[in-house]
């Protein structure tokens, strides 16, 4: 959930795109219906996908459809040809999502009226549904004898069908007595109690400029000693300087799996290295590479 969350303020912080429009261009005599909800924006890595259903026919085959958006200000048009012809080995996968589609839509309008009888938008809901094979609440997939046709009657029967490999279990209405041991030793070992997760430790020992302090508690999180810390500074920066870049390295270093958790506390602090101007930055990351074990380049880290 908090990766989802830094990823979704990631997002937000970046231009979306807007306006969005889609205009086609068919033959006359054929008009196209959009079924999906309309887009307003779209922000950086979604996708959206339009679906339209295409009525009438015509001689002519070439078609277009343009979409104009806007993006940082700027006006953009993306236009794409097609052919009314479709492929012989075209499937029904398009024609199914686009009915999910629809039905969602009427589905949707179907329970804002909730209360009030509809049987026209029930009646279409369900032809739709029995026409793309689109299981909905109102329908529902049953079992048919494929030697007359008709569906199967009785109760629902169930099987249990082995897995190879894995051991059978059954359940059983017999009573189960439950026994509950207690221990009073009094010289019992106390449980430990579990370690914090050194992200979040990194993470709270930022300072709201962006940088990190160059103490004890910063040194346990990187494991290593204030000492050993100390010693590793090169004489030209300052303490803030060598703490930050150091928090930066184990970031890239050892937490590049939760990057969407911690990459706009690494921007924050990367811009913060670069307004102090500090001389030396890339003797500072060979060193924090020696020291923590790495092999992270100036770049990657923004500097």
């Amino acid at each position: 959930m908090q990766a989802k969350v830094m990823q979704s303020l990631k997002f937000a912080l970046q231009p979306v795109v807007k306006d969005i429009s889609v205009t086609w261009d068919l033959p006359k005599g054929v008009s196209a219906t959009v079924l999906s909800p309309p887009i307003t924006t779209i922000f950086q890595g979604q996708r959206s996908l339009v679906y339209a259903q295409l009525c009438g026919k015509s001689s002519q085959t070439d078609c277009s459809v343009t979409v104009n958006y806007t993006l940082g200000d700027h006006p953009y048009e993306s236009k794409q040809q097609f052919n009314l012809n479709p492929a012989k080995d075209t499937g029904l996968t398009v024609h199914r999502l686009a009915a999910r589609i629809l039905i969602r839509s009427l589905e949707s309008e179907e329970r804002e009226n909730r209360g009030k009888s509809d049987e026209d938008m029930k009646r279409k809901v369900v032809e739709l549904s029995v026409q793309s094979g689109v299981s909905i609440h109102h329908t529902a997939f049953i079992a048919v004898n494929k030697d007359n046709g008709d569906a199967v009657q009785g109760p629902l029967v169930r099987r249990n069908v082995p897995t190879p490999g894995l051991p059978m279990m059954s359940l059983s209405s017999a009573p189960v007595d439950w026994m509950i041991e207690e221990s009073c030793d009094s010289g019992a070992a106390v449980p430990e109690q579990p370690r914090r997760d050194p992200l979040l430790q990194l993470v709270s020992l930022q300072k709201a400029s962006g940088c990190w302090l160059l103490d004890a508690a910063l040194a346990s999180v990187l494991g290593k000693t204030s000492e050993e810390v100390e010693k590793s500074k090169p004489a030209e920066v300052s303490s803030e300087v060598w703490a930050t870049i150091l928090a930066l390295i184990w970031l890239h270093g050892f937490k590049m799996d939760a990057k969407d958790e911690w990459e706009l506390l690494a921007v924050k602090a990367a811009s913060w290295v670069q307004a102090q101007n500090a001389p030396c930055v890339k003797e500072c990351v060979d060193a924090a590479n020696a020291l923590l074990g790495y092999k992270v380049q100036k770049d990657a880290l923004g500097l």
